[in-house]
């Protein structure tokens, strides 16, 4: 990915379904986390295979089977 569609692509994908967290690990260290959860598989494998990270199947607290499958792609 890196012309100037599939980038306009990306933020926009990200802008609607993306987050940034910075989480604590330890006393002086940080982490910055991004993320975008979808229940559709392939665009999250495309940044997968692009940007590298991983994509894991979101567990829910509550289970309902009217609600659709989720997935995360989390970035590091």
């Amino acid at each position: 990915m890196g012309t100037e569609t599939e980038l306009a692509w990306i933020a926009g994908f990200f802008d609607g379904e993306g987050s940034v967290i910075i989480a604590k690990q330890g006393e002086n260290s940080f982490l910055l986390v991004v993320s975008i959860t979808n229940r559709v598989f392939g665009p999250l494998e495309t940044l997968r295979s692009s940007f590298g990270g991983s994509i894991q199947q979101k567990k829910r607290d509550i289970e309902n089977p009217k609600w659709s499958r989720c997935y995360e792609w989390r970035l590091s």
